[in-house]
């Protein structure tokens, strides 16, 4: 019982301890490779969000092209034209005179 132990029990221990090895070597490999691949999926999606954030503001400066070209002043003017909302010639307009003092004679 306390003896040198058998070549079979050497052997079984041998076999259990190799094929322990080979799974640490194996799930570790395999993990490497997972991790990998996550890895490459995130940076190809960080590619296709950063085109994508790009394309975006591309488009908000052609926006902001068009509003401000829409409202300005020389284009405002000629909707006002268009809608009969020009300004009236100086014959026209009467000019009241007011007291600035607010005395009324």
């Amino acid at each position: 019982m306390y003896g040198p132990p058998d070549v079979g029990e050497t052997r079984w221990q041998l076999y259990a301890a190799a094929m322990a090895a080979i799974l640490v070597i194996a799930g570790l490999t395999f993990l490497y490779l997972w991790l990998n691949s996550r890895a490459i999926i995130l940076r190809r999606d960080l590619a296709t969000l950063s085109l994508e954030v790009q394309d975006l503001e591309k488009e908000v400066l052609s926006l902001e092209y068009h509003v401000n070209r829409a409202f300005s002043a020389e284009r405002l003017k000629a909707k006002a034209a268009e809608f009969g909302m020009a300004p009236l010639p100086e014959d026209h307009i009467i000019r009241l005179r007011t007291n600035a003092g607010g005395d009324s004679d």
